[in-house]
């Protein structure tokens, strides 16, 4: 009976490592919707001054953490990337390429905004934001 059950605890312990590697993303959602992801390969999460930074091989993403609302591993990238996720100035646009405004950073942005899906202008990237 113990031999049965070391077998069966050793061949669950191969089948939960395995699937792990399943998801090479690591997706962060915030309570304004804004959702971003980073490459899992070579993560190191840390915290400092009430921000979270994810440090990959794709590159780094910096969160609030009072704005974050989960985090989860997926297998596809989420639609906005990890480029607006370091701050800066963004031009964002309305589907229909009206322009909404001009914000010192994406979370600015994403805390004036009405519910949406808009067109973000960052730092020589276009990218999809949705905000819930």
């Amino acid at each position: 009976m113990k031999r049965c059950f070391l077998a069966m605890m050793v061949l669950m312990g191969c089948v939960a490592t395995a699937a792990a590697y399943d998801y090479p993303y690591l997706t962060f959602s915030t309570q304004g919707g804004v959702t971003r992801s980073v490459a899992a390969e070579e993560l190191v999460i840390t915290f400092a001054d009430g921000k979270m930074i994810a440090h990959s091989a794709q590159g780094d993403l910096e969160l609030e953490l009072q704005a974050l609302d989960k985090m989860c591993f997926t297998t596809e990238q989420s639609g906005v990337s990890s480029a607006v996720a370091a701050g800066g100035v963004v031009r964002v646009f309305s589907m229909q390429g009206v322009e909404m405004g001009t914000y010192a950073s994406q979370s600015e942005a994403v805390s004036r905004l009405p519910q949406g899906i808009y067109i973000v202008k960052h730092d020589g990237s276009t990218l999809k934001l949705a905000v819930k």
